[in-house]
């Protein structure tokens, strides 16, 4: 077994981990530097996934089915995260319009 291909693997666990616990600091602090965060890792991990699949052949890759298998899990469960975020980020934009829309009509009457 290769041991760049244990590292990459790992590497990739380890991206996808920091990203979702990245998502979930973001939740509790809502903080633009949290956002950047998500970003920068979201990009890395984006990356690191290319590079392993791309790198690698099927037959190299089988020889880790729990790992892969939680590659997924995590991956899964970022989307998860992203699409509740993205709910949560429309709904501010809304009510944003609507205090703007209010204070525009309070302030030209």
């Amino acid at each position: 077994m290769s041991q760049s291909l244990i590292q990459a693997i790992e590497q990739t666990l380890e991206q996808s981990q920091g990203l979702v616990a990245a998502f979930n600091s973001y939740v509790s602090d809502e903080s633009d530097d949290n956002l950047t965060i998500i970003i920068e890792r979201s990009e890395q991990r984006a990356q690191g996934i290319t590079a392993l699949f791309s790198n690698y052949s099927k037959d190299q890759l089988a020889q880790f089915p729990s790992q892969l298998s939680n590659i997924a899990v995590l991956d899964k469960q970022l989307i998860e995260l992203g699409s509740s975020l993205k709910d949560v980020m429309a709904k501010r934009v809304i009510k944003q319009k609507r205090n703007k829309k209010a204070t525009n009509a309070y302030t030209s009457s």
